[in-house]
């Protein structure tokens, strides 16, 4: 009887130990313990790279991991998207893109409305109003030599755009006001349009003002108008179009992180107190100033009304973009 206790505490002993051991084992790590990814449907060096990269190096600090970033442009967001939504859900690949992911499927570049298939985590900023620019040794010294010079002569004026994409819709936009016909080159990026500019592949873009800054002041790109309902408060002095009497007015990027649609909500939240958090950083948004953004942080489930009444703000223009 001796012998049957003993063995008895023996094995139960054994037992204990080997249920802690798996208790410990199975524990599950507090999100997030390594490098979250981030996708980024652009070249390197535009704004929403730019953006993307002040972001993650603040998030850095206040996660306590590292952000990758992967420049993986194309498809109007498509397969940026694509290469997010594949990887599980679980808070280590996300994706950063403005509000033009919402148009890609009135082109066909996508099947799907954003907002139906993926997570709209948040709103991170805005854009201040931007401007058109040319080449400082343009023929255009003015908005109307432009406007006038479209209309006398179709199809030939060179803009750069994102077949299918945000920048597409805006020449568009930007087209019925004018009452005249450009000539559409498919340059993805601002990166890639600054670089036709400058090369003279390209007549026209549309650029953040601050972006465009340091090539007003390098004599490179002269701005002819801003097009908001209000002057760029970094270039108070270009006029709006609507000043010069041209009733043109794009409303801008809207950017934010995108996440799988199943994405806890417990790692969306932690996601946007950090983020809430290094927004409200003056650092960030002296960087982004400098961009031409500023700070406006939505959650979740503003963000998605937020992206969704912009598609339905553009949908009166949805034969444009087919």
């Amino acid at each position: 009887m001796k012998l049957k206790k003993v063995l008895a505490m023996g094995l139960a002993g054994v037992l204990a130990l080997s249920m802690a051991g798996c208790s410990k084992t199975e524990k599950k790590e507090e999100w997030p313990d390594k490098a979250i990814t981030v996708y980024v449907p652009a070249s390197a060096g535009g704004s929403t790279d730019n953006t993307c990269r002040i972001l993650a190096e603040y998030m850095e600090k206040e996660l306590g991991v590292s952000f990758v970033i992967v420049n993986q442009p194309g498809g109007s967001g498509g397969i940026a998207a694509a290469s997010m939504m594949d990887a599980a859900a679980d808070g280590y690949t996300l994706m950063y893109f403005h509000n033009t992911m919402m148009t890609a499927n009135l082109t066909g570049a996508v099947d799907y409305v954003a907002t139906d298939v993926m997570k709209a985590m948040n709103v991170t900023m805005r854009d201040f109003p931007g401007a058109i620019c040319v080449r400082s040794d343009s023929k255009y010294e003015t908005l109307k030599d432009l406007v006038d010079d479209i209309n006398a002569n179709p199809e030939t004026v060179r803009i750069g755009v994102e077949t299918g994409g945000g920048s597409y819709l805006q020449a568009k936009m930007f087209e019925d006001s004018v009452g005249g016909q450009l000539k559409y080159l498919d340059y993805g990026s601002d990166s890639e349009r600054i670089t036709g500019l400058l090369g003279g592949k390209l007549d026209m873009i549309f650029l953040g003002v601050g972006g465009a800054a340091s090539y007003v002041e390098s004599g490179d790109f002269r701005m002819l108008g801003v097009y908001g309902e209000e002057r760029n408060p970094l270039a108070p002095e270009v006029e709006t179009c609507k000043e010069q009497g041209l009733d043109f007015v794009w409303g801008g990027q809207i950017m934010g992180f995108w996440g799988q649609k199943d994405l806890p909500d417990d790692i969306v939240n932690k996601f946007n107190g950090a983020l809430e958090k290094v927004l409200q950083n003056p650092e960030v948004a002296e960087k982004l100033d400098a961009l031409s953004f500023h700070a406006t942080y939505e959650d979740c489930e503003t963000a998605t009304k937020t992206m969704n009444d912009w598609l339905d703000s553009i949908m009166p223009y949805k034969s444009m973009m087919q």
